[in-house]
């Protein structure tokens, strides 16, 4: 990544403001701390393993805010201690009126419920949940 941000600002300069939208995949320590050192934005899936301790923060959550009809959000700081950071993190949950589709390689990190479909994204961009 370092590379690849390196190369398009040799070609577009450092004026071109670059946000990086990922999957759980690049959930990783390194780019969670290149990408604010580089001046870079991102939104990053948060997996929902045990030891990120979203599952937890989603469970005693009482209150959520409405983002849309059938959306609603928690806004929260993940504080990952192992790794030394403190994330903005915006938890989504989704109202679902079937049983949830699961893909059987992802049964032990997905944290559907039955009633809610929920998703988390880490980010340092100032938009509104809704926007995110």
């Amino acid at each position: 990544m370092r590379d690849l941000i390196g190369e398009i600002r040799a070609a577009l300069g450092r004026a071109v403001l670059l946000e990086f939208r990922m999957d759980a995949a690049f959930f990783q320590q390194n780019l969670l701390k290149l990408f604010p050192r580089l001046g870079c934005f991102y939104a990053l899936k948060v997996p929902f393993s045990k030891w990120t301790g979203i599952r937890t923060l989603v469970t005693a959550q009482r209150r959520w805010s409405a983002v849309a009809a059938d959306i609603e959000c928690l806004e929260t700081r993940l504080k990952l201690s192992a790794w030394e950071l403190d994330l903005r993190t915006v938890v989504y949950r989704k109202r679902v009126h079937h049983p949830s589709p699961k893909n059987f390689q992802l049964d032990l990190s997905s944290p559907d419920d039955g009633y809610f479909e929920y998703s988390a994204v880490a980010t340092n961009l100032t938009l509104t949940p809704q926007l995110l």
